[in-house]
């Protein structure tokens, strides 16, 4: 995996930040290599955030992409696991 391949998330994952984010991931999956998400830095996350990540990790297990996990906040840690998506997200 190239360095091109990662992405960064940033400090918040929010509904404010969600079309950029959603663009940014769609053009990622668009190159059809294996991605890695950086989440070390978030420190706020919402419920569309979330949203967000779930699709994004979907959609990249149907097209057969390769998902890792370069870091995850405890913040992104926490609110994955309230909201019971830990596993699906794969930031554990």
């Amino acid at each position: 995996m190239s360095e091109d391949n990662v992405v960064s998330l940033g400090e918040v994952i929010d509904i404010s930040r969600a079309l950029d984010l959603k663009a940014m991931l769609k053009a990622v999956l668009e190159l059809k290599e294996p991605i890695a998400l950086d989440g070390s830095k978030i420190n706020r996350i919402d419920a569309c955030g979330l949203q967000l990540l779930l699709a994004f990790v979907i959609k990249a297990k149907t097209l057969s992409i390769a998902v890792q996990w370069r870091g995850c906040s405890e913040a992104l840690k926490r609110s994955a696991e309230l909201a019971g998506l830990a596993n699906e997200i794969g930031c554990k």
